[in-house]
């Protein structure tokens, strides 16, 4: 029985990242699915209801929530996508100081993004300026659980260099991996959802 319960819930996990991949085609509602992953990530953890509708339902919440966001996490990934290589080849000094520099600051922007997936579904308001009580609690969950943020950034670096050598855990996992870090280090463990829920935040 138990095996069977594994494998229904890795199942579950890999249509959700089937679904994740499908809604971030666009490329700007990358960052409203990858929400909406956490999202059903822990509620397939609690025992809630996963599956395409409750996803899309969830996609859509995110995206009225939150759609500032996915048009600047695009962005600044390929602002730094650029940057880190363009500065790496000017030169042996000023292009490794800015290298590291843009280094650390990929650094900040990963652990960020990590504390903002947690606040975005620790507070699942549906709201067109709920992003930036978002980005409120993922600067606070900086400070005061630094520990926890950090050690979802080793484990977030670590499958990125991992995935590196071999691809298909990138695709795999793109949005699964950071969803499962940020819930097993910084989610608490959550009561099933009630059956009315769902439909009161749609």
């Amino acid at each position: 029985m138990r095996v069977l319960n594994w494998l229904d819930t890795i199942g579950n996990a890999l249509i959700l990242e089937l679904l994740f991949v499908v809604y971030s085609i666009p490329v700007v509602t990358s960052a409203p699915a990858a929400i909406a992953l956490q999202r059903q990530l822990g509620d397939l953890r609690s025992g809630g209801k996963t599956g395409a509708r409750q996803f899309t339902r969830e996609f859509a919440a995110a995206w009225r929530s939150a759609w500032p966001v996915g048009l600047a996490v695009p962005l600044v990934t390929l602002g730094l996508a650029v940057g880190i290589p363009f500065w790496y080849s000017t030169g042996p000094w000023l292009g490794t100081v800015a290298m590291i520099m843009l280094v650390c600051l990929a650094g900040m922007g990963l652990a960020f993004w990590l504390a903002f997936l947690w606040a975005a579904d620790a507070e699942r308001t549906v709201d067109r300026a709920a992003w930036r009580k978002w980005v409120g609690m993922a600067a606070e969950a900086l400070l005061h659980r630094s520990g926890r943020v950090l050690w979802g950034l080793v484990l977030f670096v670590t499958w990125l260099a991992l995935a590196a050598y071999f691809l298909p855990a990138l695709i795999i996992g793109a949005g699964l991996a950071p969803a499962a870090i940020v819930l097993w280090t910084l989610c608490e463990r959550r009561v099933s959802p009630l059956p009315g829920d769902h439909a009161n935040r749609s």
